[in-house]
């Protein structure tokens, strides 16, 4: 099977899945046809196309002030989300940041929701940690605390292997209130400079 073919079939296996465990948000009442046990158990089970599929949804159904699905965000990570070895990997781990970071108003409740199911992230970018012109929304800057956290789940001790441009952010963690004196920022930097 092709892995456009794989993707896309994974694409509609995802969004079945989520509908089945958490329904229509606005039906009364909710009919839940897949209970969260059944779901981690296929999570535990299927590959990380269907697990970043799963993943991807859930950023997109919850994201803006209208996401309905954002409520459901951290009863998914605390009941649904394996915690095994053979999920957390550095793919699942940047998936994770990523639906954390898109989550809005319950970052830091998501952060504190993933943080046991994270490793090191390698290489490579994470989408949502740049920082751009109009950052004047971004969860470095509205929650530096839940960030910092983060940031100390996902980055190696090697900070060559660290993604692009996180430097940015332990700098802008270093002028918050809330982290610079925080000897794990303090580590990050000693990290950094080495």
């Amino acid at each position: 099977m092709s892995p456009m073919r794989r993707r896309a079939e994974a694409n509609v296996i995802a969004r079945f899945l989520l509908i089945g465990w958490g329904d229509d948000p606005d039906a009364d009442p909710p009919e839940q046809l897949v209970s969260s046990v059944e779901l981690r158990q296929i999570l535990v089970e299927c590959d990380d196309d269907l697990r970043g599929q799963i993943l991807w949804h859930l950023e997109h159904w919850s994201e803006g002030l209208e996401g309905k699905w954002r409520p459901r965000l951290v009863p998914f990570l605390k009941d649904v989300w394996p915690n095994h070895r053979a999920v957390r990997t550095p793919d699942m781990s940047a998936r994770l940041v990523d639906l954390a970071l898109a989550s809005g108003d319950v970052f830091p409740q998501v952060v504190q929701a993933i943080l046991p199911r994270l490793v090191p992230v390698r290489d490579g970018m994470l989408r949502g940690f740049m920082l751009r012109s109009d950052a004047g929304n971004h969860p470095a800057l509205i929650y530096p605390a839940a960030v910092l956290d983060l940031l100390w789940a996902i980055l190696a001790e090697d900070a060559t292997l660290w993604p692009y441009k996180i430097e940015e952010l332990v700098d802008v963690l270093a002028n918050a209130p809330e982290t610079q004196g925080d000897p794990r920022l303090s580590e990050l930097r000693r990290r950094r400079a080495g």
